[in-house]
């Protein structure tokens, strides 16, 4: 912690502002519990944001013993910065909020986004189970495997003229076998597929489907035609 309050004062400037910074929290009377990590300038930090980064970076310092101090200090620098940000009043500018509204407007659509895919994958995934319709309920013999291998790959590199599976990879065996699965998966997904279209009464606006905005594509990458 030490270490990162001496290259923070080393720019003087943001020095002062972390003194006036520290001065006014030790005014304050706050009180540290189980939920709050640190208190900078009279504002708390949540523990969760500490585990959250820590899960984040302890990887980059794994072999170090003192590898949560570490994590910390990182962690508790860049807090400071924002606080003496903050102190300076640089939250307030008027151009930055709007760039900052932007941005989270965008991370919580996205945040929603991946919440609601997760919540229904889960339960996707649980009825599919239920049904008997997951990956594991179907079955991928040797005689399968080997017939997919000459018929679907024959005329692929190194598949060609395969008599035995003794001579694929078991690693790429593997990853056949799951090839055949999902294949497989899909066919029967497909077969329910009209009928829970009729049952279910689903409407589609396809203007918006096909107004959908790109991604920026990479240099020299084809982009799709248009609608």
């Amino acid at each position: 912690m030490k270490r990162y309050l001496q290259t923070l004062c080393a720019s003087g400037v943001l020095c002062v502002a972390l003194a006036v910074a520290a001065d006014e929290a030790g005014s304050e009377s706050v009180t540290l519990d189980n939920e709050t990590i640190a208190v900078i300038g009279g504002q708390a930090i949540p523990y969760d944001w500490f585990v959250h980064d820590f899960r984040a970076n302890f990887f980059r310092h794994v072999s170090e013993p003192d590898v949560r101090e570490i994590v910390f200090d990182g962690f508790l620098n860049r807090a400071l910065v924002y606080e003496a940000a903050r102190q300076a009043g640089v939250d307030q500018d008027p151009d930055l909020r709007e760039k900052i509204e932007e941005q989270l407007a965008r991370a919580r659509s996205l945040m929603e986004f991946r919440l609601a895919m997760m919540e229904r994958g889960m339960v996707a995934e649980h009825f599919l189970i239920q049904q008997g319709l997951s990956l594991s309920d179907f079955e991928v013999s040797d005689e399968n495997l080997l017939d997919y291998v000459r018929t679907e790959l024959a005329d692929q590199p190194g598949f060609h003229g395969i008599e035995s599976l003794d001579e694929i990879p078991n690693g790429a065996q593997t990853q056949l076998r799951e090839r055949i699965r999902q294949a497989r998966q899909g066919a029967a997904l497909d077969a329910l597929r009209d009928s829970w279209t009729e049952s279910f009464g689903v409407q589609v606006n396809t203007s918006l489907v096909e107004s959908v905005p790109l991604p920026d594509m990479p240099s020299g990458m084809p982009t799709p035609p248009a609608p």
